[in-house]
């Protein structure tokens, strides 16, 4: 529950967020937070409270979704089916990003290019979809 409650450090806080921020660009604040305590994401992932873990991780990040979309001003076109939808994709493609780099065998990787690999995967289809002209990483 720890690694929970800092999830609510600095630039995690959506009242803090400016207008020319990049979007989601507090992805990478997550993916170095998760990174500096792997040992600990992992154990705590594979134990019996990870479910809970896993669930209210899940929550919060949907959330940052939810005030991500909102300041871009697009949470307001979306009918709720469709907020979701985008929301759900974020959240499920950086879970599935988090427990692919947890892996042993990626576990080397830095959180840059984690996050660098994540955004350039996951931004093309958000901006179309939104149809947003987002800032967009180079290629991978």
């Amino acid at each position: 529950m720890a690694i929970l409650a800092d999830l609510e450090m600095p630039g995690l806080d959506p009242s803090t967020w400016k207008p020319d921020d990049a979007a989601f660009g507090w992805t990478l604040a997550l993916f170095r937070h998760f990174g500096s305590g792997k040992r600990l994401f992992k154990a705590v992932a594979s134990s019996q409270s990870g479910a809970l873990a896993r669930r209210e991780t899940t929550l919060r990040l949907e959330a940052l979704a939810r005030a991500e979309l909102s300041r871009l001003r697009v949470a307001r076109r979306l009918d709720p089916f469709q907020l979701e939808t985008v929301v759900r994709f974020l959240v499920g493609t950086f879970i599935g990003f988090m427990d692919w780099w947890m892996r042993e065998e990626n576990e080397h990787l830095p959180a840059e290019g984690v996050d660098h690999a994540f955004r350039s995967l996951v931004l093309p289809g958000v901006a179309n979809v939104l149809e947003l002209d987002l800032e967009l990483p180079t290629r991978l």
